[in-house]
């Protein structure tokens, strides 16, 4: 329904734009048919956007191409052109794909220290990502040892531990339980890092995001206020 993108700043309140796509293709190797078609879309600063779609409308794939995993054809302007994993941090949906250091801390720590962070700003950033996530008490467990929640929350500690510009979510409200879902949405509600976020949870999409695009078969379906959500002729046209 909605490939257009705005063409200033001030179509979204003066925030400054982070991502700019135009006419973006990704295909995967072997075969014939694009993923992602031709999609047209800005991000911008401290916002929250949620991506939401049927299986297999290119969700995940939209997500580790702005991530730099994926090679795509069209334009890719922004934050996620000029070096992509230093602007952006990726949540994945299974959080034992993201996990790989023996323990808590040295999993958190891994992204500062690759980047030669002094240790001391390690520390006490560590710390301040714990306790807001309140897994202090994690600190040095063994990742293997981990919940499939606790993994989760250890997971997004790792990221947002680096304060990247943008922060890339698949499902992060799996694993959770309602506990888990509530600390998650509080914390995520604030901080000033913009969030593209895919999800098939409509009720973290509402509760998190400030917009939201539709994305179908690897196009772009709609593109504007969270409230589209409630529109169920919209909803069932996009195949949800």
């Amino acid at each position: 329904m909605s490939n257009t993108i705005p063409d200033a700043v001030s179509s979204n309140s003066g925030r400054r734009i982070l991502v700019t796509a135009r006419n973006m293709d990704v295909r995967y190797q072997g075969e014939n048919k694009n993923v992602l078609d031709k999609i047209s879309f800005v991000l911008y600063e401290n916002e929250k956007t949620a991506l939401v779609g049927p299986n297999g409308a290119g969700k995940s794939t939209l997500l580790l191409t702005l991530a730099g995993v994926l090679p795509f054809t069209g334009v890719l302007d922004g934050a996620a052109q000029k070096n992509r994993r230093h602007q952006c941090g990726l949540v994945m949906q299974n959080p034992d794909d993201q996990l790989f250091m023996p323990t808590v801390a040295e999993d958190i720590a891994f992204g500062p220290r690759n980047y030669k962070m002094p240790e001391d700003i390690i520390a006490a950033k560590m710390e301040k990502t714990l306790a807001a996530l309140a897994i202090t008490h994690l600190k040095d467990r063994l990742t293997s040892r981990l919940s499939g929640g606790e993994k989760r929350l250890v997971a997004l500690a790792g990221i947002l531990i680096m304060e990247t510009p943008l922060i890339l979510f698949d499902e992060p409200g799996s694993f959770l339980d309602p506990k888990g879902r509530r600390l998650l949405l509080e914390t995520l509600r604030s901080r000033p890092e913009a969030m593209l976020v895919a999800t098939h949870d409509l009720d973290l999409a509402r509760s998190l995001c400030d917009r939201v695009i539709l994305l179908r078969e690897g196009k772009i379906y709609a593109d504007g206020k969270t409230a589209l959500l409630d529109d169920g002729a919209l909803i069932a046209g996009c195949g949800l």
